[in-house]
């Protein structure tokens, strides 16, 4: 008999003070769709999302958006604060 084998890659981003995580990456049943799961510091899966591709890359857009609208803001605020500064003389 033949072995057969299957590789699965997943993205991890850890929470480097407290150990917890997210795991993005295909769903671990083999449906062929995304998981996102939330595994606490004792590597418990607290959490998960499962989404189709079309979900997935639509999450990401709005995700995307968000994110660049929050940089905005954060951005302006910044150079508010600054020019405030500059303008009261530090």
């Amino acid at each position: 008999m033949k072995n057969k084998y299957t590789v699965e890659t997943k993205f991890q981003i850890w929470n480097d003070d407290h150990g917890d995580r997210l795991e993005v990456g295909p769903d671990s049943e083999g449906l062929g769709i995304l998981e996102i799961r939330y595994v606490d510091e004792d590597n418990k899966v607290i959490d998960q999302i499962l989404l189709d591709w079309e979900q997935a890359r639509l999450l990401a857009e709005v995700l995307r958006g968000m994110v660049h609208d929050h940089a905005g803001a954060v951005g302006a605020a910044e150079m508010a604060s600054k020019d405030l500064k500059n303008l009261l003389g530090d």
